[in-house]
């Protein structure tokens, strides 16, 4: 049964329901991560996984890793960089920029990476809706690596 046929489209009964299946969905995903999303920016101090990424990243290399780093004080773990020294030729760049446009710009780009990636598997229209699940929108607001790893592991296939 044809619910609607404009212009040579149309929209049969099970179209709809995985529509209308899809829009609450997406609905629940965003109204539950809203709060999160509202808290991140509300706050003076950003909680998200890229204050460690831009902290990191205004401390001179030589001093992340060795005698140096493991001598700091235990209560400073945010200056302790748990990563391999190959990350930081992702996250040094982002040290220049003040850090509301370095997460904006880190943010774009992992967005932009896993767009590129997902273009080789995955239709335009569902890499758009992609973007307001409850997942993509915390990873990006959380400044989380996971955008770029995954766009890496996609392109890479």
């Amino acid at each position: 049964m044809r619910l609607a046929a404009v212009d040579g489209w149309s929209l049969d009964r099970g179209a709809a329901v995985r529509y209308g299946l899809l829009f609450v969905a997406l609905a629940t995903g965003i109204i539950i991560t809203l709060p999160w999303i509202i808290v991140q920016f509300r706050i003076d101090d950003y909680l998200g996984d890229f204050q460690l990424f831009w902290k990191i990243s205004q401390i001179p290399v030589h001093d992340l890793y060795g005698p140096v780093a493991l001598a700091r004080d235990p209560t400073e773990a945010s200056f302790v960089f748990p990563y391999p020294p190959t990350a930081l030729l992702l996250i040094l760049p982002f040290g220049a920029l003040p850090f509301p446009l370095a997460l904006a710009t880190w943010s774009l780009l992992g967005l932009l990476a896993m767009t590129v990636a997902a273009r080789r598997i995955v239709e335009p229209k569902a890499i758009f809706l992609g973007f307001f699940t409850a997942a993509v929108l915390g990873v990006t607001v959380g400044g989380q690596v996971s955008l770029f790893v995954g766009g890496l592991i996609i392109g890479g296939g």
